[in-house]
């Protein structure tokens, strides 16, 4: 799928909906790839294309744990597989030109 379309909006949409099927039905994980760690969250890789042009990696996280804020800077597809996942969404402030002190160029 991720090689035959080259719109990243259109393998999103494709993709989440293999996933939502997936998460639907009754296809369980081993348990070994669900066990959360004691100081932060787990990455499981599932698969890695031979190309590294993408990967599908389950994440685990113990109740309470975080991450920092950070962006992705790509396309992808999140799914819940048990429990809850709080989210908080920030704007990407635009990069700006630096400012010149008053008398600058004088």
């Amino acid at each position: 799928m991720v090689a035959s379309v080259d719109d990243e909006h259109e393998i999103t949409k494709r993709v989440a909906a293999r996933l939502s099927d997936l998460l639907a039905s009754d296809y369980r994980l081993p348990s070994e790839l669900t066990r959360p760690l004691d100081d932060h969250h787990a990455n499981y890789p599932l698969y890695i294309a031979p190309d590294d042009s993408w990967s599908l990696v389950c994440v685990v996280w113990d109740v309470g744990q975080r991450t920092p804020v950070h962006g992705h800077e790509t396309w992808g597809v999140a799914g819940i597989y048990a429990g809850a996942e709080r989210e908080v969404r920030y704007v990407k402030p635009e990069a700006s030109e630096p400012s010149k002190p008053p008398d600058a160029g004088r």
